[in-house]
């Protein structure tokens, strides 16, 4: 499926719930109730912050296999990709601060708010740009343009055009303009991730690996676990990378791979410090190549943990 159409599907999922809390205020709360918009935002900016470490992740885990490679046009490209998507998610961040200072209950108007908005989508339209311009070596889909009015939207057809400002922050309630600005730093995070996924994949063998806390599911470089218990992590490697039907095995035993991934779980029987050796192996120009990577752990007994 092509990224156009999965942003369309994705803005309109988006407008869906933006519909769905608005039903929520209109027939379930007193006019101009912020609490439902409020609520909504947290939800996005939950989902925003995750998209923020998954970013993070990958730089961090694309920087060492740069390095090796002596490939430094690489590194700047990362590095100035992810300089100008903080840019301009800190840009929207700010215009939601100058929000939050307003009265909640009371709709959004005037021009100079309006011309916040412009200048907002100033920066997000110069942002797709750049993705779509400094990034054509990678083969990347086009990004659609995400502060667009109603004009070229199919959501909106037979209606009137409006301008983007005008459309969707004219009259609304400040709760209500900052979950639309969350959604749109979540859509220039997940734009990002996505060149991130193809610059990785210019690296020979892109992979890596993730160890998950069992119920927490938070990550861990050198993790602690009770013994008896239940070690799990995840092996994956890049997207190019999963055509060349890869095999993984973790101690020396295969492991099953769907979609560039395997599960990796085995049981903790002796205490003090270990590793676990993961390799992947892949066929690359002809020739089968090997990646082993060993990660540390440590076992405590039951009391000490």
């Amino acid at each position: 499926m092509k990224w156009n159409t999965l942003y369309h599907l994705y803005e309109g999922g988006a407008l869906l719930g933006i519909m769905c809390c608005w039903g929520m205020i209109v027939f379930t709360s007193p006019a101009n109730e912020p609490t439902q918009w409020q609520s909504f935002n947290r939800t996005l900016e939950m989902a925003s912050a995750r998209a923020t470490w998954n970013e993070t992740k990958r730089i961090q885990l694309l920087q060492p296999d740069i390095s090796k490679s002596g490939n430094s046009r690489e590194g700047f490209r990362i590095e100035k990709l992810s300089t100008r998507t903080n840019a301009v998610i800190q840009y929207l961040e700010n215009t939601k601060d100058y929000l939050r200072s307003l009265p909640p209950n009371l709709p959004l108007q005037g021009d100079e708010w309006l011309l916040k908005i412009n200048q907002a989508k100033v920066k997000m339209d110069d942002q797709v740009s750049h993705l779509r311009e400094s990034y054509e070596d990678l083969q990347m889909p086009q990004f659609d343009y995400i502060a667009d009015g109603t004009k070229n939207n199919p959501l909106y057809k037979g209606l009137p055009d409006k301008d983007f400002a005008h459309n969707y922050f004219e009259g609304t309630l400040p709760a209500e303009a900052m979950a639309i600005l969350t959604q749109k730093q979540l859509t220039l995070r997940r734009f990002t991730i996505e060149v991130l996924k193809k610059t990785g994949s210019c690296v020979i063998g892109p992979w890596q690996i993730e160890v998950v806390r069992p119920q927490a599911q938070t990550p861990a470089a050198t993790y602690k676990i009770s013994v008896g218990d239940e070690y799990t992590a995840d092996m994956f490697i890049g997207a190019s990378a999963r055509e060349t039907n890869p095999r993984m095995i973790l101690n020396g035993k295969s492991l099953s791979v769907r979609s560039g991934s395997a599960n990796i779980r085995f049981e903790t029987k002796e205490i003090g410090p270990q590793f676990w050796e993961g390799k992947v192996v892949y066929k690359h120009k002809g020739r089968y190549k090997t990646i082993t990577h060993k990660v540390p752990f440590e076992v405590w007994s039951k009391s000490e943990h």
